[in-house]
């Protein structure tokens, strides 16, 4: 059963798709002008993901405790092994996170109580 993606990452989530591309190399003969390519195949899809985090804590120094503990939590998922993952009907098979980043403004602190902070990770699929 593929994880859902809302459960780990929030729901506030946009996820793309970048269709797999080819991998070369370039190689150049010594004493001969161009080059030779070799196509090495393709290397898997990779899904973009933009999504917002939400803390809630009351005041600003506990809704950045918890925003920090989750930015830790969301970071350390490029580190779990090959998984399926599922978004909204659509299912990511043998995939892997990669390429967290917090986008500025970094942090944002509503007159609500939460703590919020938008964000980017890819997922890779390996197949």
């Amino acid at each position: 059963m593929p994880t859902e993606l809302a459960t780990l990452l929030g729901k506030e989530l946009t996820v793309g798709i970048n269709p797999p591309s080819p991998q070369r190399t370039f190689t150049g003969p010594a004493g001969l002008n161009g080059l030779y390519s070799m196509n090495m195949g393709h290397r898997g899809i990779t899904a973009p993901i933009l999504g917002t985090l939400r803390a809630y804590g009351g005041s600003y120094e506990i809704a950045r405790e918890q925003m920090d503990a989750f930015i830790i939590f969301v970071s350390s998922l490029d580190q779990r092994p090959p998984a399926s993952y599922s978004h909204q009907g659509s299912v990511y098979y043998n995939a892997i996170f990669n390429n967290f980043r917090v986008l500025s403004p970094q942090y944002r602190y509503t007159m609500e109580g939460f703590m919020v902070v938008k964000f980017r990770i890819d997922l890779v699929s390996l197949a």
